[in-house]
């Protein structure tokens, strides 16, 4: 099974629980509604999962929204949440890789939260879509930092001998902004945060994972027992405190 076809699955299997388990997601989201001006007018979704970001849109004067997304059970999810929050609002989705995206017309916004760092190409993506923003269009794009998880790649490396590898990319406010410009945006402003969440337990830190639906998109076989047992013992932290940290990035453009 390809790569994309795995995140899509790991995705639909958790869909149901997912919005109980993505603080970190709804945060990202929150902060890059901070970037957000009236009036948006058509916007674009790219990953839009459960719809965390793409509800912000409606309090910032958006006509209408098109929601990408791997997964066609976080897209029912999502179109559900927009439509419950404002009835008869023009919202449509399509289920698909965004990579191989055509669009049959132009938007005045591009949004994406938590999605570029799955793509296979994000530079290339951020060039090709740019060809989707009307004149004086905005793009709007949030990721995770290499600092994010970074707990985690220690107790995989320090249990496993093994670094982790769960398909995405690294992506810091540098990093973005570059591919940003180098796509042809301008003004481009970038912003990033780092947040720390605390866990009772390190079984509890790798259960919330699996339900974000972070792991598992890999072909590596599931661990056994004992490297399960020395991993979530890694986890512990000298102070005896279980956490993990995230890089929170995000970044606006403008189409001229």
């Amino acid at each position: 099974m390809a790569v994309k076809q795995r995140i899509a699955q790991q995705f639909s299997l958790q869909a149901h629980r997912y919005d109980q388990n993505s603080a970190i997601q709804e945060l990202l989201a929150q902060r890059m509604a901070g970037c957000f001006m009236e009036p948006m007018g058509k916007v674009i979704d790219v990953g839009s999962g459960t719809g965390h970001l793409a509800t912000h849109c409606l309090s910032h004067g958006a006509q209408s929204i098109q929601m990408l997304d791997l997964s066609d059970a976080m897209l029912d999810i999502a179109k559900q949440r927009i439509l419950d929050s404002k009835p008869y609002f023009s919202v449509q989705t399509w289920a698909g890789d965004a990579e191989t995206y055509v669009p049959e017309q132009k938007f005045n916004w591009i949004i994406s939260s938590a999605a570029l760092q799955w793509f296979e190409n994000p530079a290339k993506f951020i060039a090709h879509s740019k060809k989707w923003l009307r004149p004086q269009g905005v793009c709007a794009l949030g990721s995770f930092g290499g600092k994010s998880w970074q707990e985690l790649r220690q107790a995989y490396q320090q249990a496993l001998g093994q670094k982790l590898d769960n398909a995405t990319h690294d992506i810091d406010a540098h990093l973005l902004q570059k591919w940003m410009m180098d796509a042809g945006y301008h003004n481009v402003q970038t912003f990033s945060e780092i947040v720390v969440q605390q866990w009772n337990t390190p079984r509890e830190l790798l259960r919330h994972l699996k339900y974000m639906g972070v792991t598992g998109v890999k072909t590596r076989p599931p661990l056994k027992r004992q490297e399960l047992l020395d991993l979530e013992q890694a986890l512990v932290q000298p102070d005896g405190t279980i956490k993990l940290t995230w890089e929170l990035v995000w970044a606006r453009g403008y189409n001229q």
